[in-house]
């Protein structure tokens, strides 16, 4: 299970959720410090009205079940191992020539003399000795 895709999707909805939530928002806040600290306060009072209520809540609401499922997906990432899923299988295509050589005989037949050492030829087959 792939992580990377709730994640992205639990920033952007929570991130627009909260965008409209604060955004319409219409409140006060207050800090006051003070000696001793158990006097210190802070005061958020924040209003929010509009359809950015409904709509922020909703997804913000989307974004918290998404971030879950990230976490989620990321723990069972760490104790499943890797996994080879086709998306990761490389696969390598060789490309012959329909041409033919000066008498005739296909490229395909033709035995070769040197070694290929492009990144993206197959290694040669190892041989026992």
């Amino acid at each position: 299970m792939r992580a990377d895709r709730p994640l992205i999707g639990a920033v952007i909805f929570l991130g627009i959720g909260l965008g409209l939530i604060f955004g319409y928002c219409t409140g006060t806040t207050g800090f006051s410090a003070a000696y001793p600290f158990s006097g210190s306060t802070l005061h958020v009072d924040f209003t929010t009205i509009g359809p950015a209520v409904i709509g922020g809540v909703a997804l913000s609401a989307i974004g918290a079940v998404l971030l879950i499922w990230a976490i989620l997906a990321a723990i069972l990432t760490l104790f499943s191992g890797p996994q080879v899923t086709r998306e990761r299988v490389e696969r390598v295509v060789e490309r012959y020539p329909v041409a033919t050589t000066a008498d005739g005989t296909p490229y395909t037949e033709v035995p070769v003399v040197t070694e290929r050492k492009h990144f993206w030829s197959r290694p040669p087959a190892k041989t026992r000795d």
